[in-house]
């Protein structure tokens, strides 16, 4: 099928988009075109770095109790808790209609949640760190900026062909380029992408020529193998993951770290993770 150079263009932006989603990152695509095709932002700890999950999680306090990890909302009884003595009072202690504590007599009584299991109250999950091993209840934000190349196969389908313009680089380690490329293999369609920082973006570009810095109007053909380590390799990534996620049941945390960097090496895109100087 094909596409318009604008429509192509648009396709390549929401499918990086997508993958980026796929591992974490909230994106935004701007409505116009600017100097960068998306930005990306996320959550992570803020002690080891690891992901942060910002879902909405409430559970038992009591470390002991079954639904100390989580608790189901069907789990939550109904109590009261008087604002002035701290005292937990359950329906059978006081009527659903009473603000009267029976023990100060004040007015202070307001709605309070509790384990149906153990009459503990329950809280908002304060640690959020996906690392078992961190205790961090502490988050912080990171952002990325991305410049998408959609790209063609060119010379009769030996190099892939893309077009550079000087505005498209960022002197900024959180700025990345994603060259993308929608492709057949037998009748079934294919997405390749090619991903890179700043620093590798130089090492395959000569930033000094006129054509890039004046006229803007740079354009490069490479020979797919020539950025090979740059590709993302989605095979051997989702049979990476699936160990990972073994390792994770098992808890076997060496077999994990190992796993980690074997999927750095296949999915390129987790160069997004990587801390940069200004995170």
């Amino acid at each position: 099928m094909d596409f318009k150079a604008g429509q192509f263009g648009k396709i390549g932006e929401n499918m990086v988009a997508f993958e980026l989603s796929k591992r974490g990152w909230i994106v935004f695509l701007p409505p116009y075109d600017e100097r960068v095709d998306i930005l990306a932002m996320k959550f992570i700890c803020a002690k080891c770095g690891s992901p942060w999950d910002n879902t909405h999680t409430i559970h038992c306090i009591n470390a002991n109790c079954k639904n100390y990890v989580i608790i189901e909302k069907t789990s939550i009884k109904k109590a009261k808790k008087c604002r002035k003595c701290g005292g937990i009072f359950t329906r059978n202690d006081v009527s659903s209609q009473s603000n009267t504590c029976p023990v100060c007599k004040t007015n202070t009584l307001e709605e309070f949640p509790i384990c149906n299991l153990c009459n503990s109250p329950v809280a908002v999950k304060e640690n959020m760190c996906k690392n078992p091993q961190c205790n961090s209840t502490e988050y912080k934000i990171i952002f990325r900026s991305v410049q998408v190349k959609s790209t063609h196969l060119v010379d009769e389908g030996r190099n892939l062909g893309f077009n550079f313009k000087y505005q498209d680089l960022l002197n900024d380690d959180r700025h990345f380029f994603v060259v993308y490329l929608r492709d057949e293999e037998n009748c079934v369609e294919k997405h390749r992408y090619w991903v890179m920082n700043e620093n590798d973006f130089k090492e395959i570009k000569n930033i000094e020529t006129a054509s890039f810095k004046i006229y803007q109007n740079d354009r490069g053909h490479y020979d797919p193998s020539s950025l090979d380590k740059f590709k993302y390799m989605e095979e051997e990534t989702c049979e990476l993951k699936k160990e990972l996620e073994e390792a994770k049941d098992n808890k076997d945390y060496d077999k994990i770290n190992e796993l980690r960097n074997k999927l750095k090496e296949k999915d390129t895109f987790l160069k997004f993770d990587e801390k940069c100087i200004k995170d």
